[in-house]
């Protein structure tokens, strides 16, 4: 964080990032504001945050190689993901 002024440089939007592992019967223990893809892009299969009463149930998404993806999930799906190096950025 720049203490002169308040703000973080656009570099660092996000103060935290954590690996995630792909789990098919559990939800993330934390909603991540954000994802980063690795190496490695491809099929992203998530369950978005905001997934009230399981209307949007799973979702697909084909994901770039270093993208960094401004979505709230609370699952990350292993059937299907082929993305690697997933990171929850918050």
């Amino acid at each position: 964080m720049d203490f002169r002024n308040g703000t973080r440089p656009a570099s660092n939007l996000y103060g935290r990032a954590e690996r995630l592992t792909p789990n098919d019967n559990e939800d993330l223990p934390r909603i991540w504001p954000a994802l980063k893809i690795g190496a490695t892009g491809g099929a992203l299969v998530v369950t978005p945050a905001d997934n009230v009463n399981g209307v949007l149930g799973k979702v697909t998404l084909n994901v770039a190689a270093n993208e960094t993806l401004p979505l709230a999930i609370k699952r990350l799906w292993a059937t299907g993901t082929v993305a690697t190096t997933i990171h929850g950025l918050g």
